[in-house]
């Protein structure tokens, strides 16, 4: 199996998940920056994969370090330079079970229905925080 395409196993709230992170590039149709990062995050219950989470990111790209979602660099791109900029790196398992445990609080229930968040962003800045800051509310 390729990158990105291996299920990886996790815990969450003592139930076990399948996840995977799936980057990708869309065509932007602008002249000036003709790609956008299109990431997919997928989640499962383990044992249940007819009823998956589909978060879908549209991010920013780099020629050089790439989008954001790889590496762990802020959402904004104009806050590469600042120090308090929120990041996340979606190849991580913390990430993935902040990402879980919030589209459950949002009503993803695996046993009975695909969940599909078509702009993950807004819900990614919600489940991102900074080392030894609390989670928002």
């Amino acid at each position: 199996m390729t990158r990105g395409r291996k299920l990886r196993a996790i815990m969450v709230d003592g139930e076990p998940y399948l996840w995977r992170f799936s980057p990708g590039y869309e065509r932007t149709g602008c002249a000036s920056e003709p790609y956008c990062c299109r990431g997919i995050f997928t989640a499962y219950r383990k044992g249940q994969k007819r009823n998956p989470l589909r978060i879908v990111f549209s991010t920013w790209e780099d020629p050089v370090i790439g989008g954001p979602l790889k590496i762990g660099a802020p959402l904004d791109i104009g806050a590469l330079s600042d120090p308090d900029a929120r990041g996340a790196n979606l190849y991580t398992p913390g990430m993935a079970s902040r990402l879980i445990a919030r589209a459950r609080q949002l009503g993803w229930d695996p046993a009975s229905g695909v969940f599909v968040v078509s702009d993950g962003v807004p819900m990614l800045r919600s489940v991102i925080r900074k080392p030894g800051k609390p989670p928002p509310t």
